[in-house]
């Protein structure tokens, strides 16, 4: 029987687990992933050069950007990007291709926009709200910690929770579907059980 047409956005904050949970997902019903990394990539590359925009963290941004202004600068980068976003779900609405779509850059008011467009669009917002569990998550990953101070890593944990709650707040507001990342055993199947959620089934 053919699958039913779905195109799952999965999003949070950093050291949320979207990556691991839309690849355990993607798996379980044998569709593709995309990352907004990816997208990223490629509005970096078409981006107006007369507003130029660093799309990813450089060295220094931990011991540099205040929380104000690096949700500022993330809330910038995440509008372009989702300009993307909404030109790939829109491609797959038309050939009719699932996807699980997964990144930070999927903001609340973005996926809130495309649930009311399209039926086949589905979203959930991921929440992890301790700080030692995202700062375990930070350091298992290794992306931009390698070798960086104590002080460093504090701030970047800071910045990842100031986030976690832009996203959530946002989403909550609009009436999106959250879910807590803990515990991460049963996130799985905590997001395929979560009221009206669309799943992909044979």
């Amino acid at each position: 029987m053919k699958k039913n047409l779905n195109i799952i956005l999965i999003s949070g904050a950093s050291a949320t687990g979207k990556t691991t949970i839309a690849h355990e997902l993607g798996k379980h019903w044998g569709v593709n992933i995309l990352s907004t990394d990816d997208i990223r990539i490629a509005m970096q590359k078409i981006h107006d050069a007369d507003h130029p925009i660093n799309f990813f963290l450089q060295d220094g941004v931990f011991e540099n950007s205040s929380i104000g202004k690096f949700l500022l600068r993330h809330q910038e980068v995440s509008e372009i990007v989702c300009k993307g976003l909404r030109a790939v779900i829109e491609h797959h609405v038309t050939v009719g291709r699932s996807v699980i779509m997964e990144g930070d850059d999927i903001l609340p008011e973005f996926a809130h926009d495309m649930e009311q467009r399209f039926s086949e669009v589905s979203a959930v917002f991921l929440n992890q709200e301790d700080k030692e569990t995202v700062r375990a998550n930070v350091l298992d990953r290794g992306r931009f910690v390698d070798n960086i101070p104590e002080e460093s890593l504090q701030n970047l944990i800071e910045l990842i929770c100031a986030d976690n709650h832009r996203l959530i707040n946002g989403a909550r507001e609009l009436g999106l579907k959250t879910v807590d990342s803990k515990p991460f055993e049963t996130l799985g199947s905590r997001i395929k059980d979560l009221n009206g959620f669309l799943a992909l089934r044979q």
